[in-house]
């Protein structure tokens, strides 16, 4: 707690300016900050609908500001460093876990969220240039009248309305008596970013617009401000806002061009990185993991590489892993790898958390191809338990029979490819203790193609001309960039398929097809 600040006090001025915001049917929108996350009523609604909003079919009409999003759209509103402040101090909700409780987490960010507006409005205020970056805005230095619109134009993502405006210009005028021993300007400037850093209009992202037989069409902003937590994370820059005030957001083309343009922007690379490490799925921190991000950020944003690329380039990163791969040191950690390891699939990410050749099968049928693999139907018996000198063999005598083998069909011919990787990503040629030579060849159907292969770059080789990857691929990027696994679009997808296999598609030019969809410019009304 910072001098002069009392957090109860605070706590009042902020519900205070918030109450004052009325919304549908004349209630308030009954933002609270003691732990809840209830999402505000939606100012759209017809008149008589004031209940908390519905899932819709694409995501939420109010979607909460995680706590990544927290930290960078602070860092952007107001000039601070970029760093973990919220997100490190807000667990995961495990309902198994009394202390990872729904309740408990909501309360650990209401109080963190209080705490760290303190931090950065203190800070904010103690930098003149941090200072100025506000009361700058409306080109004055000392007339807030003139700087706050447009501040909180940038900080809800949204003109303000004038009740907003007027709450927060009378308790910028009561900064004074809160913290006496600073300058007037500051001292009002500082309870400001405290309340609007709790406020819902900057927690909760809006998702308004026309509404028409049971569609919401975003407005421009709320467009804009999907678009940038989309890719960004963060909030619109003022290229964007002033597109989305104009109009010009809203047409395709317009659209489509601030999408590239976003995408070439740095920002774009953590989400780049992190999608890709969460399509190879979890591992612990190391050199496996940071070549992922780096390997297909550089991909997909510097080199324009295409769904095919992902799985049949030889580029990789990382001195720490040229042991592994066998490959030459060198002195920017770029690696160039030989035919026997095209694309991800051959890397120390994926054959380090998916060690044995089922879960391979299983890994690349079910999150690459988007084949559903129903439970096995019995208990699945040890690979020990297994007939056979090898381990193919041992495997394949315990799977073939009824009611295993519809599935395994599909799946162990898949997981034999990689075996010449060990669990540590390491090429091998026999298989250990024995020295037996180790049988990566196959044969296996999928959707009505026979591929046969020789080992596992073979294989990849082929499945990156499957347009069921590719689609399958394409709807990973639509669960993350809708923010609902839940829902599909298939028409988009067959389009974004059709264009990745058949057209070339880039993996940007993917992104921004499924970003430029109706299902992304539009929810379901409540």
């Amino acid at each position: 707690m910072y001098a002069g600040v009392g957090g109860t006090t605070m706590r009042g001025y902020a519900l205070g300016l918030l109450v004052m915001v009325e919304v549908a049917c004349g209630q308030s929108s009954e933002p609270r900050l003691d732990g809840s996350l209830d999402a505000p009523l939606d100012p759209c609604a017809p008149p008589g609908s004031c209940i908390a909003p519905a899932r819709p079919s694409l995501s939420g009409a109010y979607p909460l500001l995680t706590g990544r999003q927290w930290d960078r759209t602070v860092s952007d509103l107001l000039g601070v460093e970029e760093r973990p402040r919220l997100e490190p101090r807000v667990p995961v909700v495990d309902p198994r876990r009394p202390s990872t409780s729904s309740d408990v987490v909501e309360g650990r960010r209401a109080d963190a969220q209080r705490e760290l507006a303190e931090e950065v409005a203190f800070e904010v205020t103690r930098d003149p240039t941090l200072l100025s970056r506000i009361t700058r805005l409306g080109g004055s230095d000392s007339d807030p009248r003139t700087f706050y619109p447009a501040f909180l134009a940038r900080a809800y993502r949204r003109p303000p309305t004038e009740a907003e405006l007027a709450a927060v210009l009378a308790m910028h005028a009561r900064g004074a008596t809160e913290y006496p021993d600073e300058p007037p300007l500051a001292a009002g400037v500082r309870l400001v970013i405290e309340a609007v850093l709790q406020s819902p209009a900057f927690l909760y992202r809006t998702m308004s617009g026309e509404s028409r037989e049971g569609v919401v069409t975003l407005d421009g902003f709320s467009l804009a401000s999907r678009l940038s937590y989309a890719l960004w994370d963060s909030m619109p820059d003022d290229a964007l806002f002033a597109d989305a005030a104009s109009g010009a957001l809203l047409e395709p083309e317009g659209f489509r061009a601030h999408a590239f343009r976003m995408l070439d922007d740095p920002r774009a690379v953590s989400k780049v990185g992190d999608f890709h490490v969460a399509y190879l799925g979890a591992i612990e921190p190391s050199a496996a993991l940071v070549e992922t991000r780096r390997l297909s950020a550089r991909l997909v944003l510097d080199d324009a590489a295409t769904v095919r690329d992902l799985l049949t380039t030889r580029a990789a990163f990382g001195n720490q892993l040229a042991e592994v791969y066998e490959a030459t040191p060198t002195d920017d950690e770029w690696l160039r790898l030989d035919e026997r390891r095209p694309g991800l699939l051959t890397r120390r990410h994926w054959l380090e958390r998916v060690r044995n050749p089922v879960s391979r099968g299983v890994d690349v049928v079910t999150r690459w191809l988007c084949i559903d693999i129903p439970p096995p139907p019995v208990p699945v018996p040890p690979e020990s338990e297994g007939v056979g000198d090898t381990r193919r063999e041992r495997i394949e005598s315990l799977t073939r029979e009824e009611g295993c083998i519809d599935c395994h069909r599909v799946i162990d011919p898949i997981g034999f490819a990689f075996e010449s990787f060990d669990a540590e990503g390491r090429w091998r040629t026999e298989e250990p203790p024995s020295g037996a030579p180790i049988d990566t060849t196959g044969e296996v159907i999928v959707a009505e193609r026979t591929l046969v292969f020789s080992g596992a770059a073979d294989l990849v080789t082929q499945l990156a001309e499957l347009p069921e990857l590719h689609r399958c691929y394409a709807k990973h990027w639509q669960a993350v960039l809708l923010e609902d696994p839940s829902y599909v679009d298939d028409t988009s997808l067959d389009l974004v398929a059709e264009g990745s296999v058949t057209r070339g598609w880039s993996i940007a030019e993917v992104i921004v097809a499924l970003l430029n969809s109706d299902s992304f410019r539009t929810r379901r009304a409540e």
